[in-house]
C-alpha cells in the first residue's frame, strides 16, 4: 500500500531545484531524465513523460518517459499538436490538469489506474518547445502549490531543454554533413573566415598528400604553389564575401607537384561557423574549357607568374565586358577561357612580358612594332600565331584557337598578324582585345586618376583600335565604383606604380 503524498513545496523553489539538477546534465536524455525523475519525486506523481516538438513544428513526441505503462505510452507516442487538447497545450501555451480523470476516459482510468494527469508546456523565450506530463493514481485533483510547481518548471527548464536539443540537432547535422563530404569523390576544403582550412576530404586528402592533422589549421595560401599565393588569397576574400563564386588557380601537393583545378565556392555553416565549401574539380582533358584552364596553369604559372596574373586580370575583365554586352553562356565563356591564353605564344620567350594592343603611351594606336616589344625589345607581332598553333597542338578545339589569333586585329584594319577588319574579327576577340588594353593601362590599379584616364582612352579608339560596343562598356566598367581588378602585382611593384593604401594592403 502505497504511503501518503508529501506535502508539496514553495512552487519556485521546487522549479529551481529541478533546473539545477538538469544544468549539470550534458545532453538532452540525461537532462530530460534529471527533470522528471525530480518531478516525479519532489511532487510526488506515479510517473510521467516530457514531449519535444519534432522538426516539423506539426507533431510532438515522446522523448523520455518512466513509470507509464507501456500500452499508455504506446498510444500516445506522437501526436499532432495541432489536433484536439494539444493544440491548447502546444500552440496556446496553456497548461492541461484533468481532475477526475476516470469521469473524461473511463474506460482508460480503469485499464491504467489514473485518476489524474497534468500536461504543460515547457517554454523557451515564450515559444513551447515540448511539454511535461505526470499522472497520479492516489487522488482525483492537484493542489495549487502542485499546479504552480509544475508551471514553474516547465517555464524555467524549458529554456536548456531547448538548447540542449538544438546542440544536439546541430551534432547530428554536423555528424552527417562530415559523412557526406568525406565520402564525396571531389576535391572538397571546408575555409573559415580566418582563411584556415576547418577540413579536407579525403579526396583532397589522398590528391594534396595530407594526414588530416596536418591539413587542418593550414593558412589556405598554402595549399597553392608559392607563386601565386598573393593572388590566392585574394581569390578567396572574393569568394568569402560573395563577390565571385569561382576562380582557376593551381593547388600544389605535399611534395610540390601542381594540380590544375577550378574551384567552385558555395556558402553554408560548419559546427556552428560560417564557411565557404570549395570543391575543387580537376580539369577534364576532354573538355576544351579545361584543357585551356590547364595550359593556364601549366604554362603560365609555372613559366611566369607575372603573365599568369597579367592574363587573369584580363579574363575577369573580358567576363565582365561579355556580360555588359549581353553575351550568351557560350559566348562569354569563350571569350574568358581565350583571355586566359591569349598570350600563351610568349611561353617560349626567354622573357614572358604581358603586352598590350598598344603602348601605354598611345593605346590608341595599337600598330607598329615598338608598341608590342618584349623585355628585350624584340617585336612580338608573332605571338598569336605561336598561341594559336600551340593551343591547336594541345588539342583546344576551334574557336579558342582562332579568338587567340585574333585578339591583335583591329576594326580599322591597323592590327596583326593578318590585318583583318570590321566584322571579319570575332567579337571574343575584340573583347580579349579591349580588355587586354585596358589592362595594361590600368596594371592592377583601380578607381581614380588611372581609371579616369584608360576610359578616356578606350573611348578615344573606339570604332577604330577597339569595336565600338566593347570600347563603352569596357570604360563603364573601369571607371565604376564597384570594379577591382584582382590582385596580382607584387606589393612593392603596386607601391611603385602609385597605388594608394587601398590597394597596397596585402590581405590577411
Amino acid at each position: 500500500m502505497k504511503g501518503p503524498r508529501p506535502q508539496a513545496p514553495e512552487a519556485a523553489a521546487t522549479a529551481g531545484t529541478i533546473a539545477l539538477s538538469a544544468g549539470a546534465s550534458q545532453d538532452v536524455d540525461s537532462a530530460l531524465r534529471a527533470v522528471l525523475s525530480a518531478t516525479v519525486a519532489t511532487l510526488g506523481f506515479d510517473g510521467g513523460g516530457i514531449y519535444l516538438i519534432d522538426a516539423d513544428g506539426l507533431t510532438a513526441s515522446v522523448r523520455y518517459c518512466q513509470q507509464l505503462p507501456p500500452d499508455f505510452v504506446a498510444e500516445t507516442r506522437v501526436v499532432n499538436v495541432r489536433e484536439g487538447p494539444y493544440r491548447e497545450l502546444f500552440l496556446d501555451d496553456h497548461p492541461l490538469f484533468v481532475e477526475h480523470y476516470e469521469r473524461l476516459a473511463p474506460a482508460l482510468a480503469a485499464k491504467y489506474g489514473f485518476k489524474s494527469i497534468a500536461s504543460v508546456p515547457l517554454t523557451d523565450d515564450g515559444r513551447v518547445v515540448g511539454a511535461l506530463n505526470v499522472a497520479c493514481s492516489r487522488q482525483s485533483g492537484f493542489t495549487a502549490e502542485q499546479r504552480r510547481a509544475l508551471v514553474a518548471i516547465g517555464r524555467d527548464v524549458g529554456g536548456l531543454l531547448a538548447k540542449l536539443n538544438a546542440a544536439e540537432a546541430r551534432q547530428s547535422l554536423q555528424s552527417h554533413l562530415e559523412a557526406v563530404v568525406e565520402a564525396s569523390q571531389n576535391l572538397v576544403l571546408v575555409v573559415g573566415k580566418d582563411r584556415r582550412v576547418l577540413y579536407g576530404n579525403a579526396a583532397v586528402r589522398r590528391a594534396l598528400g595530407y594526414v588530416r592533422a596536418d591539413l587542418e589549421g593550414m593558412r589556405i595560401a598554402a595549399v597553392h604553389p608559392r607563386q601565386c599565393r598573393r593572388e590566392a588569397l585574394r581569390a578567396w576574400a572574393d569568394m568569402s564575401s560573395g563577390r565571385t563564386s569561382s576562380c582557376i588557380l593551381p593547388l600544389v601537393t605535399s611534395d610540390g607537384v601542381l594540380l590544375a583545378v577550378e574551384t567552385l565556392a558555395t556558402h553554408g555553416t560548419w559546427d556552428g561557423l560560417e564557411v565557404v565549401f570549395a570543391k575543387c574539380r580537376p580539369v577534364d582533358p576532354g573538355r576544351p574549357r579545361d584543357v585551356v584552364d590547364s595550359i593556364f596553369v601549366g604554362v603560365a604559372w609555372q613559366r611566369d607568374p607575372r603573365v599568369a596574373a597579367h592574363e587573369l586580370r584580363v579574363a575577369c575583365l573580358a567576363d565582365l565586358v561579355a556580360v555588359q554586352l549581353g553575351l550568351g553562356d557560350e559566348a562569354r565563356d569563350l571569350a574568358v577561357a581565350a583571355a586566359e591564353v591569349h598570350d600563351v605564344g610568349k611561353a617560349e620567350s626567354t622573357a614572358m612580358q604581358p603586352s598590350g594592343p598598344s603602348s601605354p603611351s598611345d593605346p590608341s594606336s595599337p600598330s607598329g612594332a615598338s608598341a608590342h616589344a618584349d623585355a628585350t625589345g624584340t617585336p612580338t607581332e608573332g605571338h598569336p600565331r605561336l598561341g594559336r598553333d600551340l593551343l591547336v597542338n594541345l588539342g583546344v578545339g576551334e574557336p579558342i584557337p582562332e579568338i587567340v589569333l585574333q585578339h591583335h586585329e583591329r576594326p580599322d584594319g591597323s592590327g596583326y598578324p593578318a590585318g583583318l577588319r570590321g566584322d571579319a574579327i570575332r567579337l571574343e576577340a575584340s573583347i580579349v582585345a579591349v580588355a587586354d588594353a585596358a589592362e595594361n593601362l590600368l596594371r592592377g590599379r583601380f578607381g581614380g586618376k588611372a581609371a579616369a584616364e584608360t576610359a578616356a582612352r578606350l573611348r578615344a579608339g573606339a570604332g577604330s583600335a577597339f569595336h565600338a560596343e566593347a570600347a563603352q562598356a569596357c570604360a563603364l566598367i573601369v571607371e565604376s565604383d564597384f570594379y577591382e581588378p584582382p590582385l596580382c602585382l607584387d606589393w612593392a611593384e603596386r607601391a611603385s606604380l602609385g597605388a594608394g593604401p587601398r590597394q597596397a594592403a596585402e590581405p590577411g
